[in-house]
């Protein structure tokens, strides 16, 4: 368990003012330093419950500080758009415009096409890129 508080000197904005001998830029207003020792809440943890998750799961996220789950949030957040958002709004895009692409947008999408890779691979068994013919088959 974390402790409730730290103590000692901390390094924070402050107010204060300086006398008349100083330079005018240096009166009054916030300064950056280091303050008197004074009693510091560490991050909060999360003290809302995870519904749904195993008991395990929810007591190793409680015990993590919000600045962890912001970095895990941030890297799922793009995680998920690498691997899944791009990668299906470019296979929409391509679907819709193979056959009226210029050079220079073909040249792009093959670009994006090289970035994407990985996502276009995990959707590749399910997309069906395959034009449609022109008419019923007829041997």
């Amino acid at each position: 368990m974390p402790p409730d508080h730290l103590e000692g000197p901390v390094w924070s904005l402050r107010k204060t003012s300086v006398g008349k001998g100083c330079p005018q830029s240096q009166r009054g207003g916030l300064r950056f330093g280091l303050s008197e020792p004074a009693t510091v809440t560490p991050p909060g943890f999360l003290p809302i419950p995870f519904a749904g998750l195993p008991a395990g799961f929810e007591a190793a996220l409680q015990g993590l500080s919000t600045d962890t789950l912001l970095v895990l949030g941030a890297y799922a957040a793009l995680g998920g758009f690498y691997l899944i958002v791009a990668p299906l709004a470019l296979i929409a895009w391509m679907a819709k415009r193979w056959t009226t692409m210029g050079k220079i947008e073909r040249t792009a999408v093959y670009g994006l096409v090289f970035l994407f890779f990985p996502g276009l691979i995990l959707f590749a068994p399910f997309v069906n890129l395959r034009m449609a013919g022109q008419g019923p088959y007829t041997p």
